[in-house]
């Protein structure tokens, strides 16, 4: 017993040093990279890293070169197997408020090794609260509606069924 109480408590102290000093910075580089394979580019004017991941400050989202708006703040959280990023204040560029007039007040991605295949999605803002799923491998987004608010402008993109509102869409 006591040989096994020692190799877990190897194994845990090695993997909160993995988590603590892993480079977050390099993650972070890496996973703009990725994203400006799919046309995403996240351009920030502040990067600070903390011992469970990073905070940047003024981030501006492009999608194909366009400017779809920039967020307050943006965390990202590294746990080993519980990974999340979350945005606050989500303002929409003016140049997309003529064809979306929506704010985003709280927007949370988590990715979980134990359900490698999805990210979960969970937003808040004038459009109501949405809860949604990505499929990594079928490349598929699918938003529900838990509480519906001001969807006018998205009305057309969005579908009905039983359980409510909800959007899909394959990318």
């Amino acid at each position: 017993m006591q040989m096994v109480r020692k190799i877990f408590l190897v194994f845990l102290t090695a993997a909160i040093a993995l988590v603590l000093f892993a480079p977050k910075r390099e993650l972070y580089y890496l996973l703009q990279k990725k994203l400006q394979q799919e046309g995403i580019v996240l351009d920030q004017r502040q990067l600070a890293e903390k011992p469970f991941g990073l905070d940047l400050k003024g981030v501006k989202l492009y999608w194909h070169g366009l400017n779809l708006g920039s967020f307050d703040e943006l965390e990202v959280r590294t746990y080993l197997v519980y990974n999340r990023i979350e945005g606050q204040v989500f303002k929409i560029s003016p140049a997309m408020q003529r064809f979306v007039k929506l704010s985003v007040k709280d927007l949370k991605i988590q990715y979980r090794l134990w359900d490698p295949l999805h990210l979960l999605v969970d937003a808040e803002g004038s459009f109501g609260h949405i809860h949604g799923l990505y499929d990594l491998k079928g490349k598929i987004l699918r938003l529900h509606w838990i509480r519906v608010g001001k969807i006018e402008n998205l009305r057309p993109y969005l579908k009905r069924d039983k359980e409510g509102w909800y959007y899909e869409r394959k990318f």
